[in-house]
């Protein structure tokens, strides 16, 4: 599992100098892998924009809903339930991992899309099967176009501090924020033009930081917020922090700061939502605790459609019934205790946190 597969690449030579490379024999292999892909992305980027930019670039992007949520707070499980409600599309595993040349991709695709969709691999943190038109994070497209996210970090995990900034953009410069947002707005009106102007239903953790940023650009768009008892997201974080960066970085993970920085990014990913989620209009944001979703998902996934005005969800329960039925025996991670001296810190810098969502920090 690789962050850059769809780089081009000039951006490549970009982060190669920003973040001052130097390469262990280790990520060698990788580190070529990604330069070779990288020519043959430039070459498709251009042959992508002559054959389609016409067509997708004065696309109007119907409102989005947005599933907000820390990660490991299931956003993941809420965002493929949505998703079985065919009134709307999203971005698939294929086009966030190739955002420059997904339409070129999929086009010559078509006659090998049955034996793809029979390929998959496991999530290392968790072991959800995905597969290249399952659900993924717009984000990641996002970082690809646009080197401005948090998600550059995953590999290139020592210079962390200077992409965590890019969660919220207010210490960014002015034109770091405008080349993600431009990013943003082409992807989304290549998902828009993709699926003949659907409404996107769109998922990435690190948009809950961002509700006015959201707001400015989609003024009608919805919102779904997930949570989840902290102490549950802080270990299964840590885990996808120790299963997910060795396979994702060109640098040594600074595995003994990862609770420093997982503590640090949930504060700046909810300071950010607490205090912007009352912009949000009456009627377009629904929260909901995860363990709640867990124990009924067809009344959530009903709850939701009824108070956001989503449609057809009538239409839609028969494929979301059989998709229940096809996880039905999926079981959770189980994660070791956290310490003592952790938890208390939890208990400290978290407080505002358990307190807002309703958990008690026992």
């Amino acid at each position: 599992m690789d962050a850059l597969l769809g780089i081009t690449y000039e951006d490549w030579l970009k982060l190669h100098s920003e973040n001052r490379i130097t390469f262990r024999f280790k990520y060698m292999k990788r580190a070529f892998f990604l330069i070779l892909l990288s020519h043959r992305n430039s070459k498709g980027k251009i042959r992508e924009e002559q054959e389609f930019g016409m067509q997708y670039k004065n696309v109007e992007i119907p409102p989005p809903v947005f599933i907000l949520g820390h990660w490991r707070s299931g956003t993941t499980m809420l965002h493929t339930l949505m998703i079985q409600n065919d009134a709307f599309a999203y971005a698939n595993a294929l086009q966030i991992s190739h955002p420059h040349t997904f339409l070129l991709r999929e086009k010559r695709m078509q006659a090998h899309i049955d034996k793809l969709k029979k390929k998959s691999y496991k999530r290392p943190m968790d072991n959800i099967n995905v597969q290249f038109d399952s659900p993924g994070e717009d984000e990641n497209g996002i970082a690809i176009m646009s080197l401005r996210s948090p998600v550059i970090s995953w590999t290139f995990p020592q210079n962390e501090s200077f992409y965590a900034r890019y969660h919220t953009f207010e210490d960014a410069p002015q034109e770091d924020f405008e080349r993600w947002k431009n990013a943003l707005i082409t992807f989304y009106k290549k998902l828009t033009w993709r699926y003949d102007n659907k409404p996107l239903i769109l998922k990435s953790p690190v948009h809950t930081a961002r509700v006015k940023i959201l707001l400015d650009l989609f003024p009608n768009a919805k919102f779904i917020h997930i949570y989840r008892n902290p102490y549950r997201v802080f270990q299964s974080t840590r885990k996808l922090y120790n299963s997910l960066l060795p396979l994702t970085s060109l640098q040594e993970p600074p595995t003994e700061q990862y609770d420093d920085i997982i503590i640090r990014n949930y504060k700046t990913i909810y300071d950010a939502y607490l205090a912007e989620k009352d912009l949000i209009p009456k009627g377009h944001l629904i929260e909901l605790p995860y363990e709640e979703l867990v124990k009924d998902k067809m009344g959530w996934i009903e709850k939701i459609h009824r108070e956001l005005n989503l449609p057809d969800f009538d239409a839609a329960k028969p494929k979301l019934e059989e998709y229940l039925k096809s996880i039905s025996n999926y079981k959770n991670n189980n994660h070791k205790p956290i310490e003592t001296n952790l938890k208390q810190r939890l208990r400290t810098e978290w407080a505002k946190y358990f307190e807002a969502f309703g958990y008690d920090p026992v």
